[in-house]
């Protein structure tokens, strides 16, 4: 069985949404009602890391009430807090799935393990793993290989787009979602996440800074 670690850096972050996708059903996050993987399995364990590629907001999630988080897929010297999670190759592509408003198990939307394990940047496309499978419309279907830790890939996913799409802001349930699921870690305080929603792209020139206290901080 292949394994690998999902590194997540937006709203899967937060364990309690990370399982909703694993187990399915209806969340107490967004509303949404997730079919689930597969495989059922919870994840095997799982360590907070650092993503080396700049976090940023996009696009708009109607369940979520504005932006879903983002990374470029150039490597940044800018540091995004992560969580990674010890699954298998066909969880990481059901939750993909579920992502991209596909059934788990679609036939088209699937991962080639050695391909992505031998290159930076892969794509879910049966076809060709080189290239997008959504004409560079999909929002979570390119896989970026960050890493290797105890034998096994880490992997990210994140938009098939260049650049940054199209910006905007998150909403409040979004970002204290991503919030606590740093904080589940930790032992980091609320003015630090302030500290660090402050300067992303999609939150910076359009929630302040008060904003964000009365969003994050009890």
């Amino acid at each position: 069985m292949d394994m690998l670690w999902y590194a997540t850096y937006g709203s899967k972050v937060n364990r309690d949404h990370f399982l909703e996708y694993i187990r399915g059903g209806k969340s107490a996050f967004d509303g949404q009602t997730y079919p689930g993987c597969r495989n059922k399995q919870d994840p095997i364990r799982d360590y907070a890391l650092v993503v080396s590629h700049e976090l940023y907001f996009a696009k708009n999630s109607v369940p979520w009430g504005g932006a879903m988080a983002f990374v470029r897929p150039e490597e940044s010297r800018s540091q995004t807090l992560g969580r990674a999670y010890l699954i298998t190759a066909e969880q990481f592509v059901d939750i993909a799935c579920q992502q991209n408003a596909r059934r788990p198990g679609d036939p088209e939307f699937v991962m080639n393990y050695t391909y992505s394990e031998g290159v930076k940047e892969s794509y879910f496309n049966r076809s060709d793993p080189a290239k997008p499978l959504g004409q560079g419309k999909h929002w979570y279907a390119r896989i970026l290989k960050i890493g290797t830790r105890e034998s096994w890939p880490v992997f990210t996913v994140t938009a098939e787009w260049p650049g940054y799409g199209e910006i905007n802001a998150p909403g409040r349930t979004y970002l204290k979602a991503i919030a606590h699921g740093i904080q589940q870690m930790g032992r980091i305080s609320e003015q630090a996440m302030v500290e660090y929603f402050t300067g992303k792209i999609g939150v910076k020139d359009r929630i302040s800074r008060p904003v964000l206290e009365r969003w994050l901080v009890r």
